[in-house]
Order: C-alpha cells, then structure tokens, then sequence
C-alpha cells in the first residue's frame, strides 16, 4: 500500500495561532461612549478652572493681595516637572527601557494632565509615547482599546462601529486590526481613513500599512500601487523609520513577484542611506526580517536561517518583546526550516511559537479583563491609559530559551 502523503508541519490558517476578537461590540460601544463621556466632563473641568480663576483674580485685587504669580508659578513648576518627566521617558524609549518607559509614562502623564488643556502640547506628547509604547511591546489589543476610547473622547458623536474622523486615531486602530491577523478590517479603515488625511506624511502612513494588509491578503497588484504612492511622498529617503518601513514593504513585494534582485537592492539602500545614530533597533529587525524572507523564496536556506536567528535574537533583546511579532517570525522560521528538510528544527521552532502564542494571549486576556473592571468601577479617567497597566508586564522569555537550551543539549548528548 501506498503511503499517503504527509501534513505540512506549518499550516496557513493553523487554528494554534488564530486570535479570537476579544474586544467585542459591547465593549467596543462601552469605550467609545466613556470617552464622549469624560470629554463632556474635561469641559465642565476647564470652566471650573477658568471661573476659579476669575474669582482669585478679583480676590487678589480686592485685598490687594498678588495672589496671580504664585498661581503662575505653580502651573510653570507643574508644567516643567511633565516635561522633565516626559524627556525621561523618551530616552528610555530610544534605549528600548520599555520597563523604565512604562514606570515613568504614569507620572509624567498626571503632571501633564494636570493643567489639561492648557498643558495641551505636553500631554500630547505623553500620550503619543503611551500609543508608540503599546505599538513596540505588540500589545495590539490594548492598542484598539486605546483607540477606541481616544475616538469616544475626540468626537461628540461617535459610532462604535464607524471610521473615526481623526486620521490618526483610525490608523492606529487599523493598525491594531492589521496585528491582529484582521487584515481585511484593516485595509477597509486605512481605505476609509484616506478621505480625513491632508499632509503628506499622513497619506504616507496610511497608504504604506494599507499596502501590507493587502500584500498579506494577497491582493499583490493593489499593494504594489499603494507602496508605490507611499514611496512617491517619502521620496525614497529612508532617513526616518516610516521611509524604512516604506521600503521595506517594497523590497517584500519584490521577494513575491520574484524579484529578488530589486528587493536586495532595496534593502542595501535602506543600509546605505542610514547614519550610525539612525539605525535603531527596530530598523535592523526590520532589515534583518527582510532578508530573511528574501533569502527564503530564494531557497538559500542557510542564509536565511541566520536573518532568522538574527531577527529572532535582535526581537528578544527588548526588556519587554513584542511576542506577537516573534511567534509570527518563529512560524516562518519553521516553514523555512521544514522546507530545506529540518523537520526536527521546524517542529521546535513550531513548539517555541506555540508557547509565545499562548503567553502572548493569556496576558491580552488579563488586560481585558482589567479594562472590565476599571470601566465599571466609575472612577473618573482622564486619559485613555488610565484603562491599561502600563508599569506591570510579566515576562516568559527565560522559561521559553530554557527549553530551547535544553533541547540543544539533548541534540547533543552522546547514547
């Protein structure tokens, strides 16, 4: 009898890794709601504010007492410790001290919102780099929660289930559709969100992740259009992280069309055109992962193995990784391995993925139901980070590369 032919150890839709949507329209329309909300109460807040003022102003020239410049004084000295706070907090991000990031961001972010709105730009800041901190760490349903609150706050009247008027806040909740493996929910907002966009760097963003939700639903001859106008507004300068991001997409969409020549040229530009001070982290991930997809489709399996090891290794460096991010990389890690012949190496690969994975779910699973717990407690919350715990993260790394030097001593061990 013939044997019959064996199952792919790596599968497309492999139901292990599937993330199951745990914001739900429930709690998608509770969070927007909340946010419209806490704006109505930031505006009761600001005309409390400025009646108080009024009255110790009048105070102060009734009792001829200058009351005026010590109350200056104590919004300058507020204002400044946000701002000492905040350029912390931004060294820690420029060092991947995402721990540091996520214990400095609370404080800095009262102090901000404390004199809101007059501290407008400060605060703004903060709350960019609580948006850029979720982003790096993977915490993509975090990231809907946060942007769906941020659309309650930023509009009178909102829609749970609509597009958010604001450009940037429907990119980052596209974008948390995009991480998510929702890439078809994805596409549709980044399309939708393309009306609201003016500036150049705007349509960048926009046309740039919309080109990867369609080059991962395999819709290639739209995502080559879409990288080609994103690539038009850049001008081709890789001197920022959205123009390696830019190219980096082109150089993936060349590896597809079989165009590898183009895609490694592509990726040596994105290594020329970057200074020593601008190669971050993130940009070498994002160069070595290139690579490794190239050097895939091209069937130089050994070259490849080593962008993987590279990627894998640069990713977990970070004190607190993105796992969603590595269990992707780790699974096409498997399928490389699994198709140069090293099943053994692809189902270890599979198995760290699948303990990622896990992880990575049990944590979003904890956070949801903080998120529960803080809406329904009726405490005020005067930002969208309020929700989440940013300083607590527990970490699985160690257990995980245990197993794996386990499993190499074991390879090795003599019968």
């Amino acid at each position: 009898m013939e044997e019959a032919p064996k199952q792919p150890l790596v599968i497309e839709d492999d139901p292990r890794f599937v993330l199951p949507r745990l914001v739900d329209d429930q709690l998608a329309a509770e969070l927007v709601l909340r946010g419209m909300r806490e704006r109505k109460a930031l505006t009761i807040r600001v005309g409390i504010y400025t009646f108080i003022g009024a009255v110790v102003g009048a105070i102060s020239v009734l009792v001829h007492v200058d009351i005026l410049p010590l109350l200056f004084l104590s919004m300058f000295l507020s204002a400044l410790v946000g701002r000492l706070l905040a350029n912390q907090v931004e060294r820690a991000m420029r060092r991947r001290q995402h721990d540091r990031a996520a214990r400095l961001l609370p404080n800095a972010t009262y102090w901000t919102c404390m004199l809101s709105p007059f501290a407008y730009f400060s605060q703004l800041r903060c709350l960019q780099m609580q948006v850029n901190l979720i982003l790096l760490e993977g915490r993509y349903t975090e990231l809907e929660i946060v942007s769906l609150y941020a659309k309650g706050y930023n509009e009178r009247v909102a829609d749970p289930q609509g597009v958010p008027k604001n450009w940037a806040i429907a990119n980052n909740l596209a974008i948390a559709h995009m991480q998510q493996g929702r890439y078809k929910e994805g596409a549709e907002m980044f399309q939708a969100a393309l009306a609201n966009a003016k500036e150049k760097r705007q349509l960048t963003f926009l046309h740039s992740n919309l080109s990867f939700c369609q080059m991962r639903l395999g819709q290639i001859s739209e995502a080559v259009e879409n990288n080609k106008i994103a690539l038009a507004l850049t001008g081709r300068e890789a001197k920022t992280q959205l123009g390696c991001l830019v190219l980096a997409i082109e150089a993936l969409l060349k590896s597809k069309c079989e165009q590898f020549d183009e895609a490694e040229k592509l990726v040596e530009e994105l290594r020329s055109k970057l200074s020593a001070k601008q190669t971050t982290p993130d940009v070498v991930i994002t160069r070595e992962c290139t690579m490794a997809e190239i050097r895939w489709r091209q069937k130089r399996y050994d070259e490849a193995k080593l962008y993987f090891h590279n990627g894998l290794d640069l990713l977990k460096s970070a004190d607190n990784p993105n796992y969603y991010v590595i269990v992707q990389l780790e699974r096409e890690y498997a399928q490389c391995l699994e198709e140069s012949g090293d099943l053994k190496g692809a189902e270890k690969a599979l198995l760290r993925a699948e303990e990622y994975f896990n992880f990575y779910l049990k944590r979003e699973l904890d956070a949801i139901d903080l998120v529960r717990s803080r809406l329904a407690n009726g405490k005020s919350i005067n930002y969208a980070a309020q929700l989440l715990d940013l300083s607590h993260r527990s970490h699985y790394i160690p257990s995980i590369e245990f197993q794996r030097d386990f499993d190499l001593i074991d390879d090795h061990s003599v019968n």
